[in-house]
Order: C-alpha cells, then sequence, then structure tokens
C-alpha cells in the first residue's frame, strides 16, 4: 500500500478528490456504492450541504436550553421538564440506526434530504405549541429529522475524506457546530427576553431552507448496494418498547409513585424484557438494526460504551446550568446564555485542536483520555458553586469543562471509521451516534429524575425546619389558593408577583414580603440541592467514560477511503478485524 500512503487525503493539484487516483482508484472501484470521485468545487459544495445539516441541528441543540426554564414557566410544566429534550432523543435515538442502514442502502443524500424537511416541520410546530404536551409531541418529530441528519451527515464525511484526514475536517465540523454553539445560548436568551421563546424555533426555519437548497444542488448522488434492503423492524419496535417505558419509570419514580410501586417496578421489568427481545432478534435478523457481531472489535466496543457515557455530559451541561443560573443566581435568560458562551467557545477551541492532533500524529486514544481528565476536573468544580458564586468563577469552571470535552468529542467516530470495513460506514458510524444518542435519552431522563427527587425532598426538609412558612402555604391552599412550589416560580416574575400579593393579603405588607423572600430562598436553596445532584451524577458519567476509554485501542489511521479487503456484500456478515495499514 506504499501507493497509497503517496497518495496523502489532500485535495491535489488536478482537483480530484484525496486518494482518488493509481492503487487508491482502484481500491474504491471495486467497492459497490463507493463514493463517486469530485473535483474540488464539487468537494466545497458537498462539505457545504453536510456542515449546514450540522448547523441546523447544533442551533436547535444549543439555542432551546437557554429557553427552556422560560419555556417550561409559561406551558406550567416542570415536571415535564426534562421531557422536552427526552422527547427529541427519543425519537432521534431511535431513526439514528435506521438512517446509518438506509444510507448505507440507498446513499446519504435522499436520507439528508428527508432530514432536513421533517426537522423544519417539526420546528415550525414547536414554535406553534399551546401545551406542554403539544411541546414534547412535536418535539419528538423534531427529533426525528435531527436523527437523520445526524447520522447522514457524520456518515458523509466518511465518504468524502479518508481516516487519516478526518481528524482535520472534524475541526471544520467543530467550527460549524461552534458557531452555533457560541451564539446559540446568548441569541437564545435574547430570542427569550424579546421576541419570545417560540422565535427559537421559528429560526431554523430559514437555515433549513438554505440547508435543502444547498443539498439538493451540490451534494452527489452516490451509488446504491447490491443485496438486500429490508430494515429490522422488530428491532426498532423492541428498542423503543424498551427505552420509553424506562424512561417513564424514571420519571415517576421518587415524585409520582414510590420507587417500589407496581407502577415503577412493572415499567422497570417490561423494559428488560423488551432489551433482552432486542438483543435475541439482532443476534437471529439478518439485517440487525444493530449488528451484535460490531462488538467482536474492541475498538468499536469502546468506543460504544464511552460514547454512551459522553452523550449526557454536553447535553445535560446545556440543560441544567441555564436552570442553575437563572434559577439559582437569578439572572436573565440574555445573562445566563453569555454565561454559558465560554463553555462551548472552549469546545470548538479544542475540538479544531483535537482533531488536528489525531490527523498529524494518529493517536486517538491519548487524546480522549487527557481530555477526559480535564472535562472530569472541570464537573467536580461545579460541584462546589451555590448561590453565591460569581461569574468570574462560574466561566472559568464552564471554560475547563469545554477544554475536557472538545478534546473528546471528534475520537470515536473517527476510532470506529477506521477500524472497520468501508461498506459498513454508514452502520458503523450511526451505531457510535445511536450510542452516544441513546446515552443521552437516558441520561437526561435520570439527570431530570434526581433534580426533582432530591429538590423534592429538600424543599420538605426546609418546611419541617420552618414551621412559620409551611403554616402559611397551609393555609393558602386551604383558602384554595395553593402556592406553586416548583422551581418554575424562579424564573416567572409575573408568578412571583402573584405569590407576593397573595402572602401580603393573608399577613400584610411587612409580614407578607418577609414570608415570601423566605419562601422563594427556601426554593432557591432546594434547586441548588438538586441541580448539585445533577453535576455529581455527571461526574459519574465522566469517569466511566474514560474507564471504558482506556480500552480504546488504537491502530494506525488509513490513507484512503475505501478498502480493498472486501469488495462486496458479504463483508457484512465476515467477522470483523481491524483495517491492515501496511
Amino acid at each position: 500500500m506504499s501507493d497509497e500512503r503517496a497518495e496523502r487525503s489532500t485535495v491535489g493539484a488536478n482537483g480530484h478528490v484525496p486518494g482518488a487516483t493509481g492503487a487508491a482508484r482502484a481500491a474504491r472501484a471495486n467497492v459497490v456504492g463507493a463514493p463517486p470521485e469530485l473535483d474540488r468545487k464539487q468537494l466545497v459544495l458537498a462539505l457545504a450541504g453536510v456542515l449546514l445539516c450540522i448547523l441546523l441541528s447544533a442551533i436547535d441543540q444549543t439555542i432551546v436550553g437557554t429557553a427552556l426554564p422560560r419555556i417550561v414557566s409559561e406551558l406550567q410544566g416542570f415536571d415535564r421538564y426534562a421531557w422536552v429534550v427526552t422527547a427529541y432523543l427519543l425519537t432521534a435515538t431511535c431513526v439514528i440506526p435506521i438512517a446509518g442502514k438506509l444510507s448505507d442502502q440507498y446513499g446519504r443524500k435522499p436520507i439528508l434530504i428527508f432530514g432536513v424537511i421533517v426537522f423544519v416541520l417539526g420546528s415550525a410546530l414547536c414554535g406553534r405549541a399551546a401545551t406542554m404536551n403539544e411541546l414534547i409531541i412535536f418535539r419528538g418529530l423534531q427529533g426525528i429529522g435531527a436523527g437523520a441528519l445526524q447520522s447522514g451527515a457524520f456518515a458523509s464525511i466518511g465518504d468524502l475524506f479518508s481516516p487519516q484526514e478526518r481528524g482535520r475536517w472534524q475541526g471544520v465540523i467543530a467550527a460549524t457546530f461552534g458557531l452555533a454553539s457560541v451564539f446559540g445560548p446568548s441569541l437564545g436568551g435574547w430570542i427569550t427576553d424579546n421576541p419570545g421563546w417560540r422565535w427559537v424555533f421559528y429560526v431554523n426555519l430559514p437555515v433549513g431552507a438554505i440547508a435543502l437548497i444547498t443539498l439538493l444542488i451540490g451534494f452527489p448522488t452516490t451509488g446504491s448496494r447490491r443485496g438486500s434492503r429490508r430494515i429490522d423492524w422488530f428491532g426498532v419496535a423492541t428498542i423503543v418498547a424498551g427505552v420509553v417505558p424506562l424512561l417513564v419509570a424514571l420519571t415517576w419514580a421518587g415524585s409520582t409513585y414510590p420507587w417500589a410501586s407496581p407502577q415503577v417496578i412493572g415499567s422497570l421489568a417490561f423494559s428488560l424484557v423488551m432489551f433482552v427481545a432486542f438483543a435475541l432478534i439482532e443476534l437471529r435478523v439478518t439485517d440487525p438494526l444493530l449488528p451484535l457481531d460490531l462488538f467482536r472489535n474492541q475498538i468499536f466496543t469502546a468506543a460504544f460504551i464511552a460514547s454512551f457515557f459522553v452523550g449526557p455530559l454536553l447535553l445535560g451541561l446545556g440543560v441544567y446550568l441555564p436552570l442553575f443560573v437563572q434559577g439559582v443566581l437569578g439572572q436573565t435568560a440574555t445573562s445566563s446564555g453569555a454565561v454559558i458562551t465560554p463553555l462551548t467557545l472552549a469546545v470548538v477551541v479544542t475540538n479544531v485542536i483535537g482533531g488536528q492532533l489525531i490527523s498529524r500524529t494518529g493517536r486517538y486514544q491519548r487524546v480522549a483520555i487527557f481530555g477526559l481528565v480535564i472535562c472530569s476536573i472541570g464537573v467536580a468544580l461545579l460541584l462546589g458553586m451555590g448561590a453565591n458564586t460569581d461569574n468570574f468563577t462560574l466561566v472559568r469552571n464552564m471554560i475547563i469543562l469545554g477544554l475536557g470535552l472538545g478534546f473528546v468529542l471528534p475520537v470515536y467516530t473517527v476510532a470506529v471509521q477506521n477500524a472497520l470495513p468501508y461498506n459498513r460506514l454508514g452502520v458503523v458510524t450511526s451505531s457510535v451516534q445511536f450510542s452516544r444518542s441513546i446515552g443521552s435519552t437516558i441520561g437526561i431522563s435520570v439527570l431530570g429524575a434526581i433534580v426533582a427527587n432530591v429538590f423534592a425532598t429538600s424543599f420538605a426538609a426546609a418546611q419541617a425546619q420552618s414551621p412559620g412558612l409551611k403554616r402559611v402555604l397551609d393555609a393558602a391552599a386551604a383558602h384554595k389558593h395553593a402556592i406553586p412550589t416548583d422551581p418554575q416560580v424562579l424564573v416567572d416574575p409575573a408568578t412571583q408577583q402573584q405569590i407576593r400579593a397573595g402572602f401580603e393579603a393573608l399577613l400584610g405588607p411587612q409580614n407578607g414580603k418577609a414570608i415570601f423572600d423566605q419562601f422563594i430562598s427556601t426554593v432557591s436553596g432546594s434547586l441548588l440541592d438538586g441541580v448539585r445532584a445533577s453535576f455529581f451524577a455527571m461526574l459519574v458519567m465522566a469517569i466511566a467514560a474514560l474507564v471504558a476509554t482506556l480500552f480504546l485501542k488504537e491502530i494506525p489511521l488509513r490513507t484512503t477511503i475505501t478498502s480493498s479487503e472486501k469488495s462486496d456484500d458479504t463483508a457484512d456478515h465476515e467477522p470483523l478485524r481491524p483495517m491492515a495499514v501496511e
């Protein structure tokens, strides 16, 4: 393979895609459904389409988190706070492996176009949601589009660049994500405080239109693979039937029903049965949703497990840090977006640096380990934050966290794409994305349950230590003027004004104000306890990801996009081994 090594994967003077001449061209020609050779202009247009798809998904992830406290307050649904994110993640998780399989069979372009259309439709409906339940349903629709976008976009990078070059181009992807990440939180806060939270969804419409036009004009149509085009619908059904009751049980446990209640235990038991059924189906079906033979490869297994635990970290921080800043520190949505921006900016910086290090040194495991150590330190620092935390301390912690996460994010996709055959690129990429997504789905639900349960316990304990406050709350309830005692009151000035007026009417201006101040302080303190507990859970996740990454074996990065090891569909069912670099 010395010829391949000489044809480094950079765009040459002839304008052709890297590695597409000589021995590399012959290797690609023998691969069924291999990507077409592109000149420089075609490559730029194709890459622009991919980056716009990533930008569309990234804007939504970063902009909604800042607006979420106000959204939940207006629609009156703190008990379903996490479900606004969970519904999105759940549908995206289920779609990612399906989209990966279909993109291997039909090409990336139709999958990306489908994703953009559905995502934009879901965004428009989210902006018009009148109730919390409507918003959750429409977020689920939005997640279907996001799953197709994520799967198709990341697999497309594998079509366009060799493993040796993917680390470098991950930096370009990071810059695109960073464009949304840097401006997303601040933009989300400004939109929430001014035009209103509905516009955080409407902003996706023009971006989606540009992405769709670019894909239609500039993205190449790849050849389809021969062989079966079956979808593992039984696998899809069982994984959904396993995840949904698990999330419901975690939402109910300790708040709606006790942990030992028949409702919680029954949901957990049913979830376990469905996961076992899923595994049995995947072992027997011809075209599995998640091919279990991939786990014979140590690199894939380590990346899959590590991605599962990394998934909830960035998303969990994006959801609960705005709640901490707005609910505990009492700052506006705009301020919370500005404070959190350093986290995402730091992610972009080290994502670019990490991608360059991987391409230049070929050492992806060390990059990930270094990043996870820094990330763990950053999460540990969050545990020390409280109601008196200043912005300097908060920003410092955000930067440390972001620097660590940025090193980690590009690693696992590059590692598995390099370790496994090209004709499984879509399913391999989507499997790692699936792991990260299902980890995010379950992780966000777990974090939501932790925050809700710890808040309820802490608030009850605080009332027991303040008999005066409890008597007032009981008296208000007896007069059919029950005071809302969930954290959404902390981000809703109108509700606070009503509560204060009620206390003053019941106790007089002076005593009413004193009780109101005590009430707000108690709710804020209880929320702090809940958010701190979620930070501790994130620390456990970071350490678990670090342990899994220790088993991420390193092999040399290939210098070509395709491989000559297997050229037909039978490779899908052959024992897996790392690609050789001679």
